[in-house]
């Protein structure tokens, strides 16, 4: 919302010394406006209620990067498993884990056993989010493993799309999803708000759409673009992509 404010800093009067996120990860080219508009250390964190934050960047330690969530906080062991829990070699694909004995899991679900057996996976608590880790250690978010998208047989992560979007120049907020399609099962859809001064257009949609095809596959790009005014969003302002499937999944079902 901020970034929809021109001078933010001088119209607020700003006195900030850090920023951390942790709702969800932060497209790098918000980190980057944050760096150079409000001019404050910026910290992501990664956890949820069941295991709270054991992933995040401190900038006291290390300039942080802008693409990865961070490394996993000392004291924490952290790994990408399968679907079954076991471990992921270097650069694999898998799930965000942490070890079931850490302090920061909760101990159970409440008179809940199914949610249980679902929710661990050995020594493994499972975060339901998809990633990977690279040799340094370092953490790379692709999306909640109900947000991945199946479209011609790729499985295809919107966390990537909505932060190349995020570079264009008009973009305040987006999100990405997979909408009913019938020749490839699902069809990749965006919803963009765009920042003050400029105005949905059909132009508009096939610049966004030519930006993120020049920097991802082909297959990535969105096939249709939705200008919103407002996203609907949680009370922490994380967007609420399953409001927004559950709207198209509507939309296709045959009228009877």
């Amino acid at each position: 919302m901020l970034r929809e404010v021109k001078r933010p800093r001088d119209k607020y009067k700003l006195k900030l010394r850090c920023i951390v996120s942790g709702a969800e990860p932060v497209s790098p080219q918000l980190a980057r406006w944050v760096d150079e508009e409000l001019q404050v250390e910026f910290n992501q964190g990664f956890g949820q209620t069941e295991a709270n934050y054991f992933i995040g960047t401190c900038s006291a330690i290390e300039k942080a990067r802008l693409e990865p969530l961070g490394k996993p906080y000392p004291g924490h062991d952290v790994a990408i498993v399968s679907p079954e829990g076991v471990p992921m070699k270097t650069g694999e694909s898998g799930e965000i884990a942490i070890r079931r004995d850490s302090p920061v899991v909760m101990r159970e679900y409440w008179k809940n056993p199914a949610a249980m057996s679902d929710k661990f996976k050995g020594e493994w608590c499972m975060t339901g989010d998809l990633g990977n880790m690279d040799d340094e250690g370092y953490v790379y978010f692709h999306g909640r493993n109900d947000d991945v998208i199946k479209s011609s047989g790729y499985r295809i992560g919107p966390s990537e799309i909505e932060a190349k979007i995020m570079e264009h120049k008009s973009v305040a907020s987006c999100a990405v999803i997979g909408i009913p399609d019938p020749q490839r099962g699902q069809a990749i859809k965006a919803f963009v708000k765009l920042l003050p001064g400029f105005t949905p257009s059909a132009e508009m949609t096939k610049e966004i759409q030519t930006h993120v095809k020049t920097r991802l596959a082909a297959h990535e790009a969105p096939r249709e673009i939705e200008f919103l005014d407002e996203f609907p969003s949680t009370v922490t302002g994380k967007i609420m992509r399953r409001e927004l499937r559950a709207r198209e999944e509507a939309k296709a079902r045959p009228k009877s």
